[in-house]
């Protein structure tokens, strides 16, 4: 710590990252300010893991990133509309690990969309103070590092998810250059931040007059309304029903059936890995002389979805389990999906010639039961 003597008498003393003045008037310098601003965007936007711990959290580098754009006002009103993004994404970085868990992709898109958003207003703000400062060559390269950013964001969160199957080799080398040029990228905005506070801002002083602690206010409020929003928009449910049924002329038939049938849901990305729960094994209509397969979908429109298909000499039945983990607005969703996947099997197997037909009452309930489950199902 080392204390100064002012023009006027006045004393004060500066260690680290503060500055503050025996007047009363505490103020952090605009140095300090983008000094935060570099380390919160390293702890943001980097992941060092030892033994499964992050020792780089998110949480604290928003927190950070908030603490660095208060009091930037001054400079440009893009470091205020950039501190609620980085406010907001420090709550979400929590909160999903409480309330919705790691099958919530949709919320990624939205966490990717805020974190875009706050570096483009942050770098924006850059930018206007460097074109006040008439420094040319800083605005050009934040302009340019800015745009890198957001398209290879989008890249990065979007070409794997399009991709109907499993990354082959040449799609997962664009993934892999993909990620090292966004690492090249945040490390060049890194360099430029670093430009920007020491050639920049500390020429500038009298700008920052945001308390920190006005800061952390903003975080912890946000926090309390997201985590009271979440709390009551998100949760989980599970529900299984019996979904399509089909009965045979002969087991020879029955087996042709059930082997197209194992295609289908292939196709619509169905896989026997999954590990069913006790409750589960209950579930359906089933004989001592069925074979039980146990299927999911990872991705694709049926996500969540889980079938039980049981196979006995002239007949399949199928067991179809629902669950959502997340905001309730999507449960609508994932229910329809599963009706409509058990109404298409179902109408499969009767355009199948093995089918033995029965009475109409019969052969068209299941069918009947799905549509009208549809129909009473409230809009999305």
């Amino acid at each position: 710590m080392t204390w100064r003597a002012g023009p006027n008498g006045e004393f004060a003393f500066q260690e680290g990252f503060w500055r503050a003045e025996c007047s009363g008037s505490k103020i952090m310098s605009i140095s300090s300010r983008f000094r935060f601003i570099l380390w919160g965007a390293a702890f943001a936007y980097f992941s060092i893991r030892i033994g499964g711990v992050d020792i780089l959290p998110d949480v604290v580098g928003y927190a950070l990133l908030v603490i660095g754009c208060s009091g930037l006002d001054g400079l440009s009103g893009r470091f205020a509309v950039a501190r609620i993004f980085w406010a907001v994404l420090a709550v979400l970085s929590v909160v999903p690990e409480w309330y919705l868990g790691a099958r919530s992709t949709g919320f990624g898109y939205l966490v990717q969309a805020i974190q875009c958003g706050g570096l483009w207003f942050l770098l924006g703000g850059m930018i206007a103070f460097a074109a006040t400062a008439q420094r040319a060559d800083l605005v050009q390269r934040l302009t340019r590092r800015r745009m890198a950013f957001v398209v290879l964001s989008a890249l990065f969160a979007f070409y794997p998810r399009l991709l109907a199957k499993p990354l082959d080799d040449a799609s997962g080398a664009v993934v892999v250059v993909t990620a090292i040029a966004m690492i090249l990228t945040v490390l060049m905005i890194q360099h430029v931040i670093w430009r920007v506070k020491g050639e920049l801002a500390v020429n500038v002083s009298g700008v920052s007059q945001s308390s920190p602690a006005l800061a952390m206010l903003t975080v912890l409020v946000a926090g309390g309304v997201g985590i009271f929003f979440v709390s009551q928009h998100s949760g989980y449910r599970s529900v299984s029903f019996s979904g399509a049924n089909f009965h045979a002329k002969s087991p020879q038939d029955c087996a042709v059936v059930d082997a197209d049938l194992r295609n289908v849901l292939r196709d619509k990305g169905f896989s026997g890995s999954y590990q069913p729960t006790q409750m589960d094994r209950f579930a359906g209509i089933h004989s001592s002389e069925s074979q039980d397969t146990w299927l999911k979908s990872d991705r694709g429109e049926f996500k969540g979805i889980y079938l039980n298909v049981s196979k006995s000499p002239v007949a399949i039945s199928i067991s179809t389990k629902w669950e959502h983990d997340g905001f309730k607005g999507g449960e609508v969703r994932t229910e329809r999906k599963a009706y409509e996947l058990s109404l298409v099997l179902a109408r499969w197997f009767q355009q199948r010639p093995e089918m033995m037909k029965l009475s109409p009452e019969f052969d068209d309930a299941g069918i009947r039961y799905f549509e009208k489950s549809l129909a009473e199902l409230p809009a999305e």
